[in-house]
Formats: C-alpha cells, sequence, structure tokens
C-alpha cells in the first residue's frame, strides 16, 4: 500500500519561519546599507560646510567665509545668500574682503544632511544644528538617522547618534600677544612719527602699535611693538601706517594664516610720500 508524500503542517510552518528570518535578514542588511551610504554623505557634506566656512586646505591664499568677512556664519544660508550687514566681495579693496559666495554647491539652494533632516519650511538651517557654545566657535550637528536630538531621545541604533562638526578660535584666528615686528627699511622726506596697525573686516577696532620716531631719510631694521593679548580674524589683511593724526601714509597686505607663526620681519623697502 503506497503513501502519498507532502508536508506536515509543522514542516510548513518552519519554512514559513526559516523564509521570513531570510526577508527579515535581507531587509536589515538593505537598511544598514542605506543608513551608511546616508552617514557617509552627511560627513562628506560635513566637509563641504567646513570647507565653506574655513576655506580648502593647501588653498595658495586664505579663502573661506570666515577668511573673507572677518567673521563665523551664524547660520548655514549665510554660505548659500549674502547675509545683511555684510558687504559683497570688494577685490579691489585692500584687503580684499567681503561675501564672495554662495560657499557651497547645492542643486535646489538648499544643503541638508545626507538623511534629509529638517522641514521644506526651514530655509535658514536646513535640518542642521546651527549653534555658538562660546564666542568665536560653532558647533553644527546632524540629528542622525532618526532626526531626533540626543540630549532628547537616547539613540537606540549607532545611526541615530547626533554627528558634529566643532569650529574653534585656533581654527580661524591668530592669537596676538606683544607683537614685535621689523621693516627691514623705511624711508621718508621728513622726520616724523609713526605707528603701525592691522586692520581686517569684521571689526572696527584695529590693532595697533607703539608710536615709532623716524629720521629723515632711510631707516634701516624698523621695529613695531603690539602690546596686548587680541585674537586676530586670519586672511588677506592690511598693515597700515599712520602718522600721530591718524592719517593713512601707507598700506601694505599681509596674509595671516590659522596655526601659523605671526611674521617677525617684513623684509620690503617701505618709501613714504
Amino acid at each position: 500500500m503506497s503513501r502519498r508524500a507532502g508536508f506536515t503542517l509543522i514542516e510548513l510552518l518552519l519554512v514559513v519561519f526559516i523564509l521570513a528570518l531570510v526577508a527579515l535578514s535581507a531587509a536589515s542588511v538593505v537598511e544598514d546599507e542605506d543608513d551608511q551610504l546616508r552617514y557617509d554623505e552627511t560627513r562628506r557634506r560635513m566637509g563641504a560646510l567646513r570647507e565653506a566656512i574655513l576655506g580648502r586646505p593647501g588653498a595658495p591664499t586664505p579663502s573661506g567665509y570666515a577668511a573673507d568677512t572677518g567673521r563665523l556664519p551664524q547660520s548655514i544660508a549665510d554660505l548659500l545668500r549674502r547675509p545683511d550687514g555684510v558687504d559683497p566681495w570688494s577685490p579691489a579693496a585692500v584687503p580684499p574682503s567681503g561675501w564672495r559666495g554662495p560657499y557651497l554647491t547645492t542643486w535646489n539652494d538648499r544643503f541638508e544632511d545626507g538623511w534629509g533632516n529638517g522641514s521644506p519650511a526651514d530655509h535658514v538651517n536646513f535640518g542642521w544644528s546651527v549653534q555658538a557654545p562660546q564666542a568665536d566657535s560653532l558647533v553644527i550637528r546632524s540629528f542622525g538617522a532618526d532626526g531626533q536630538d540626543d540630549a532628547v531621545v537616547p539613540p537606540p541604533r549607532p545611526f541615530d547618534r547626533d554627528l558634529h562638526l566643532s569650529i574653534g578660535p585656533h581654527d580661524h584666528q591668530l592669537h596676538f600677544v606683544d607683537w614685535t615686528v621689523v621693516v627691514a627699511e623705511l624711508t621718508t622726506t621728513s622726520a616724523r612719527s609713526v605707528r603701525l596697525r592691522l586692520r581686517h573686516p569684521g571689526e572696527s577696532v584695529m590693532f595697533t602699535s607703539q608710536v615709532v620716531p623716524l629720521a629723515a631719510g632711510a631707516n634701516a631694521e624698523v621695529t613695531f611693538s603690539f602690546t596686548g593679548d587680541r585674537w586676530i580674524p586670519c586672511g588677506r589683511r592690511a598693515l597700515e601706517l599712520i602718522d600721530e593724526a591718524d592719517d593713512l601714509l601707507l598700506t601694505r597686505p599681509i596674509e595671516l594664516w590659522p596655526r601659523a607663526a605671526l611674521p617677525s620681519r617684513l623684509p620690503a623697502s617701505w618709501t613714504l610720500p
């Protein structure tokens, strides 16, 4: 007597269970791969934000929003559209300064993180968190895959964790403490007293040296001393020679780089009118 081959109910349930596990595992892998791509894209965009603010590493001249304007942006939108109170780029000025953006490349006038966090109504930071924890510092955050602040909602998965971009004073400023700089030769037609000052955009107060008396004719190795403790925005700046009445006599450009040594000697010869 023959028996007809077939599956029992338990066997069928076991097959369905295994297929469900395989499908669930495949879905999890696909989700993880998607999150990894979005994580990598967010990291890339944070690198673009850093470059937009601080300039491209290895560039021949200082660049980026901070170097051009003498300040940090207050929002992501400042990197795409010139904010109120910031002058447009003036290449003929000494030093050249002003907003010369957009500093970011975007296809729809928005710059979101890799997960697309942020509502369409957010035209300021596009889902990023932009905060200034202290003067001359900036912290930009992506809220990760879940779009939630870690301080409010603890992240259940690694990809839900917030990503941070931090910019501090040393990234875009030079620390001046009792600076001394020597001009190789300074020629004047008459005896006079002069001072040297460093001018930069974004701030009306200038860093000014002590008074130096000059004799008529060529003066070799003229030393200017600056006293005080100040942070000066890096970028293309101007050294201005002024008389005791603050009248401008001479202007020379100077480049200041983050974490670089301050110039101690200016080899060029200066001639006053």
